[in-house]
């Protein structure tokens, strides 16, 4: 029986195969995985039939999934299935521009169908085609719109505020000409009656339309798109590795996402297959014994997570930690990717981040890079982030269920949501590095032994004291008084989410001895806390800045007459930002999210902290604390927004 974490980690990485794991991925990749669809169905049952050949108790949970059902905020697809689809420009010239039976990204997500033998029509092009002033001088009545914006926002202003019959997307700034992004229009069961058929093409293809149209030339595609709507489920394949008590560690991929979608996420479905074998596989040569169960969830996307948390999972409380795999192998020098450890948010303090953080160091250093035999340099790129929205961990993580959450996430990646992410861009190295890594922690959470809670707390401390170690480098770098003052409050929110994140190791092991052990690093906190609040205010004298007496800017005072709570369950959908009944915050929100801006997983993290308690003066310093900046004027037209739409409300001053 091998117990202890350095020979865990060993036995880990021997077993656990890169090789194996690609395979999976390119598998899993070979299926058309939209949600709610025949072929996620198919991918589903690959998976199942392999847990099930290696002896794992395993199976599939369906649940209702017609365009109407919500599951949390989230609402569930219909049923989709597309057979044939062909897009051909056929004046000035006939040419093929794509074809579904080649490409299956090629046809938009849920697009609507053609009458039989097809429509034709001219195409024209509105740049972005969500604002109106885009469609100025342009009749798209009975056309095709050529754009490059979110597509509902497309859908909502060319179809069916002025008449196009048909969508072309493409995307802008991709680092391939001829890749194929990624589309979808997510319909409710009520839209799927005003669908048009939409295609999307690469930029190469896009901007040779463009430059016919800009010559003056008439360009007229023929489209034939072969698809049917029904109601379907949302189906989850859920394995388990019993353990001794009811408690759960679980670990989930989303197995969503068209063909191929090898990283994003067919990596990290099928890395979590390799685990699961490989973790039965030492359990059944008696090497390893589990006191808490290790429970294996493969998913769509939000959605599914969405529907487990709301109506799958009995005794939520027994989960005691997640960890999300979210495309886990890039091939780094291909995708320009960095391994990103997401946090578990302040809101819910955690030493899994730590311990993650810990272990991927530890599998960073096999195969060893070696410069001028001096130095050791890690294998691959790794880094500890904020918590981010963006996959199933913040489902987990919300303020409903405030479970302790990790995704690790390759990010940026040149490939994303394009037809170019298939499987050669996969390293089977990576998988093995992050499969050992995620393998070890899982094993130590699904323990209680205070011997292995001895090996987890220096590692956490040493996470803590890096943290605050480097909230004096920030505080030099300040060249304003008000910030500094926020950054000298905010102190008190890194002492609260210290303790927090000490302490929850108290939650999974057991034992006196590491209970003393963590009082006397509770003291060592607070007397490092205690001297940067006077240090900062040595310096803060220094530079005759007030910190302690200091008048409020009216932001801030209207801030602290704030105080909300949550009125629905689960993080916030994007659809409600994105589609918000003002025009104008609609396009605002769309840019932010499109733009990839802090704002949007500070959001998610404030709704966190509404709890009747906290003034959004309060939260704005936490977010501060946690993200290292805020904009407070953001915030409180977001709150006005959410306020307006009912989703929070005002329960009166602080």
């Amino acid at each position: 029986m091998v117990t202890d974490v350095d020979s865990i980690f060993s036995t880990l990485y021997g077993e656990i195969s890169g090789i194996r794991a690609k395979d999976f991925v390119s598998e899993i990749s070979r299926y058309h995985r939209i949600q709610a669809s025949p072929g996620y169905r198919k991918a589903a049952e690959f998976i199942l039939d392999t847990l099930k050949k290696h002896g794992i108790d395993t199976k599939i949970l369906s649940f209702e999934s017609n365009g109407r059902k919500k599951y949390l905020e989230f609402l569930s697809p219909m049923g989709w299935e597309a057979t044939h689809a062909i897009l051909e420009m056929v004046e000035p010239r006939r040419e093929k521009l794509v074809d579904y039976t080649e490409h299956p990204i090629s046809l938009v997500a849920f697009s609507g169908g053609t009458p039989k033998g097809g429509v034709t029509a001219e195409v024209t092009y509105v740049g972005p085609g969500i604002e109106d002033r885009n469609y100025d001088g342009i009749d798209v009545k009975g056309k095709f719109v050529l754009a490059y914006g979110e597509p509902r926002r497309v859908f909502k202003k060319a179809v069916i505020e002025r008449g196009a019959i048909g969508l072309i997307f493409f995307r802008r700034g991709v680092a391939e000409q001829d890749a194929i992004p990624y589309r979808s229009l997510w319909p409710s069961a009520d839209e799927i009656y005003k669908l048009v058929p939409a295609f999307s093409v690469s930029k190469r293809t896009a901007e040779r339309i463009i430059s016919l149209i800009e010559r003056g030339e008439r360009v007229k595609v023929r489209a034939e798109v072969n698809v049917k709507f029904f109601e379907s489920s949302l189906d989850i394949i859920t394995a388990v590795l019993p353990g001794e008590v009811e408690e759960e560690v679980v670990l989930i991929a989303h197995l969503c996402h068209p063909k191929p979608s090898a990283n994003d996420n067919a990596s990290g479905s099928g890395l979590l297959l390799e685990i699961a074998c490989t973790l039965k596989r030492l359990m059944d040569a008696g090497l390893l014994k589990l006191k808490r169960a290790v429970r294996f969830f493969w998913v769509p996307e939000y959605t599914g997570t969405a529907a487990l948390l709301s109506e799958g999972i009995k005794n939520i409380g027994k989960i005691r930690a997640v960890i999300n795999l979210d495309m886990v192998g890039e091939d780094q020098s291909q995708c320009g990717s960095v391994l990103s450890i997401v946090s578990s948010p302040m809101s819910v303090p955690s030493f899994l981040t730590f311990l993650i953080e810990s272990l991927v160091e530890r599998s960073a250093k096999e195969k060893l890079k070696q410069f001028g035999a001096v130095d050791s340099l890690y294998s691959f790129r790794f880094k500890r982030t904020p918590f981010v929205w963006g996959s199933d961990h913040e489902v987990f993580s919300c303020s409903d269920f405030k479970i302790p959450s990790v995704a690790l996430i390759c990010w940026p990646d040149r490939y994303y949501h394009s037809s170019f992410d298939t499987a050669d861009k996969v390293d089977p190295q990576i998988l093995k590095h992050i499969g050992a890594a995620v393998a070890t922690a899982t094993i130590i959470c699904a323990s209680s032994s205070q011997e292995i809670g001895l090996w987890v707390l220096p590692r956490v401390m040493r996470g803590i004291m890096s943290v605050l170690g480097s909230i004096e480098e920030k505080a030099l770098a300040i060249k304003d008084p008000k910030t500094y003052r926020l950054m000298y409050e905010s102190l008190d929110v890194y002492e609260k989410w210290a303790l927090g994140t000490l302490h929850s190791i108290l939650t999974m092991f057991d034992g006196e001895v590491l209970k003393k052990c963590v009082m006397e690093s509770e003291t060592e906190i607070k007397n490092a806390i205690s001297k940067i609040r006077r240090r900062f205010l040595i310096v803060a004298e220094g530079r005759g800045w007030p910190i302690t007496d200091v008048e409020l800017t009216e932001e801030e005072r209207e801030a602290l007459e704030r105080v909300y709570i949550k009125k629905f369950r689960g993080p916030l959908p994007l659809r409600y930002l994105r589609e918000h009944p003002k025009d104008g915050r609609a396009l605002w929100y769309l840019r932010k999210i499109e733009s990839d801006d802090p704002i949007i997983s500070q959001i998610s993290e404030m709704l966190n902290l509404m709890d009747g308690t906290k003034s959004l003066y309060d939260i704005y310093v936490t977010l501060i604390a946690e993200y290292g900046k805020s904009n407070l004027r953001e915030l409180i037209e977001i709150c006005n927004d959410l306020e307006e739409l009912g989703l929070i409300e005002k329960v009166g001053k602080k």
